[in-house]
């Protein structure tokens, strides 16, 4: 996947996580009514720590998936301990949060723009204020992107 020429001009991230930040960009398809193709996203993903800089670009996100990760992030963000993750129909992202007995909030990312020669897997440990913020991003592109079911 190459990378659009207007990455040098991205703001703020819709979605921040630590190192992870996702720009959502528009509808895959943006006239299609139905679930399947109504629900693609046009993203850019950079995911940064420890001298590693990962970009993936394209329709790798899809408002379905976003959505129940929003959903399981709010719950973790309650109950303080579990497991929240975002998993993608395209194998260019995936996201794993989990709040240990002790409070302890850990991000796992997997990341590829091209899954049949690399993997990337970057590690955060993370304040749990990040929920809240995690949410708040989601339920944003929520609202610009409403699911299609």
């Amino acid at each position: 996947m190459d990378l659009p020429d207007f990455v040098d001009q991205l703001d703020v991230p819709d979605i921040q996580l630590g190192g992870l930040g996702i720009w959502i960009h528009e509808r895959e398809f943006s006239g299609a009514p139905d679930p399947w193709d109504g629900n693609g996203l046009i993203v850019t993903i950079r995911c940064v720590a420890g001298g590693a800089d990962v970009w993936v670009h394209g329709p790798v996100l899809r408002v379905d998936e976003l959505n129940n990760w929003r959903r399981q992030c709010a719950h973790l963000h309650q109950a303080l301990v579990g497991v929240a993750r975002l998993v993608c129909v395209a194998p260019h992202l995936a996201v794993e949060l989990n709040i240990d007995d002790q409070g302890r909030l850990a991000a796992t990312v997997d990341i590829t723009p091209d899954h049949d020669t690399q993997r990337h897997r970057f590690a955060f440990e993370l304040d749990q204020s990040h929920l809240a913020e995690l949410v708040s991003g989601c339920e944003a592109v929520s609202r610009r992107f409403p699911e299609r079911r």
